[in-house]
């Protein structure tokens, strides 16, 4: 293995345990409450506009790095400066940048300065069913990215080519892969969906950034009828594989 693969090696392994820190922060940001407001060391003092402009703010600042970075000519000049299998290890780091300063800058907009969208934290049926939405959304968000390829997703993958003198594993992918992750940037759509949306109390800045991330991710995805083909094949066979695993592992 020589020098430059170690160091790319050791910088998408930083980046991998930097992204679990972030999630695990997301984790709390969306959901350690309850009632379903967003945590924050900053609470709504001064004017209300101002600051649900800033948090639009933030919010347009993170889609419009994750879009800009998304863009074929950004790939091109990662690989002009001869440094494109780091580019996925880049992206992952800028995407969880942009979303730790959200989360680290976020104000909310407590019921007492606007009114909530919708309030049912006295339904404490309601109340426990969210909880549990909670974790089963988060569940799906994880697991969907491990159906897929999880060593290109945090981009081991791309890096470890170099020592393979391989292609680019998107191009050694089949057809309906390639067509797949085409058209669906976010496999963790849904799950992510229901940890944004399903909670007892609907705070303004919570409909703000919810609204937003909704309509940017579902914007960016257009399955078809062949996507959804694929996807359970893929499904299947990791089930197949952790059920192969699991008769290795008690006949071993």
């Amino acid at each position: 293995m020589n020098v430059k693969t170690v160091v790319y090696l050791a910088i998408n392994t930083c980046t991998y345990f930097y992204l679990i820190n972030v999630v695990f922060h997301m984790m709390i940001f969306f959901s350690v409450n309850v009632n379903g407001f967003l945590k924050s060391n900053y609470v709504s003092q001064g004017d209300v506009v101002t600051e649900l402009l800033w948090n639009s703010f933030y919010v347009v600042a993170f889609i419009a790095s994750h879009s800009l970075l998304a863009w074929e000519e950004f790939k091109n000049i990662a690989k002009y400066v001869n440094v494109a299998p780091l580019y996925r290890t880049f992206y992952i780091f800028v995407t969880g940048l942009t979303l730790q300063s959200l989360m680290n800058s976020w104000t909310i907009i407590e019921p007492s300065r606007l009114p909530l969208v919708w309030d049912k934290k006295d339904y404490h049926t309601f109340v426990i069913i969210c909880q549990m939405l909670q974790i089963f959304g988060w569940l799906m968000t994880i697991l969907g990215i491990f159906v897929l390829d999880f060593s290109e997703f945090i981009g081991c993958k791309q890096i470890w080519n170099i020592q393979l003198s391989s292609s680019c594993p998107l191009a050694e992918k089949s057809q309906s892969a390639r067509q797949f992750l085409a058209n669906m940037r976010h496999p963790t759509l849904t799950g992510f969906l229901v940890v944004l949306w399903l909670v007892p109390c609907m705070t303004i800045d919570r409909f703000l950034l919810a609204s937003a991330f909704t309509l940017y991710l579902s914007h960016s995805s257009k399955l078809t009828e062949e996507d959804y083909v694929y996807l359970k094949r893929m499904q299947e066979r990791k089930k197949e594989s952790l059920e192969f695993m699991s008769m290795e592992s008690k006949t071993s």
